[in-house]
């Protein structure tokens, strides 16, 4: 017999799954998060940058912009589905760095006058709002880490004790 799985041998697992619900209906949890929600409105800003930016920036700039926008969202998202509170930490400081790279491509498009003075001061704002709200995510897991490993330590003691 082959390791290899029939593809139709799949099909009568998918059968017993409840029904599926509408595409609208689905919520993630890291969509509920108010970092999540700010650093997506961020992104779609950002975009909306890099489609003004000026032909010979499609591949430098104008790309560069865009990779960041999604990790800085992409970052979040994957944190939140880990499992330890440092895990989702880490997440937190990389998509602090995302957002970091996007505050000095927006400095770029200000030094070049990309778009409008008031409106990249205006998304500058933004970013900072974002990074408050990252820092925060980042420090209320911390807190939650060391509770759990004073609970751990606790627990640790009542039993030698």
């Amino acid at each position: 017999m082959s390791d290899r799985h029939d593809v139709t041998s799949l099909s009568c697992h998918v059968d017993v799954l409840p029904q599926r619900a509408s595409v609208g209906d689905v919520v993630f949890s890291f969509e509920q998060l108010e970092v999540y929600q700010a650093a997506r409105a961020f992104r779609k800003r950002v975009y909306a940058l890099a489609k003004l930016l000026p032909d010979d920036e499609r591949y430098r700039l104008r790309i560069q912009m865009r990779k960041a926008a999604l990790s800085l969202t992409n970052a979040i998202s994957e944190g939140q589905g880990r499992h330890t509170y440092k895990d989702k930490r880490h997440y937190c400081h990389e998509a602090r760095g995302s957002l970091q790279e996007l505050v000095d491509d927006v400095n770029d498009c200000i030094d070049n006058n990309y778009a409008k003075d008031e409106h990249l001061q205006n998304l500058r704002g933004d970013a900072f709002r974002v990074l408050q709200l990252i820092d925060g995510w980042a420090r209320w897991l911390a807190k939650q880490d060391a509770k759990k490993a004073a609970t751990k330590a606790k627990s640790r003691n009542d039993l030698t004790t």
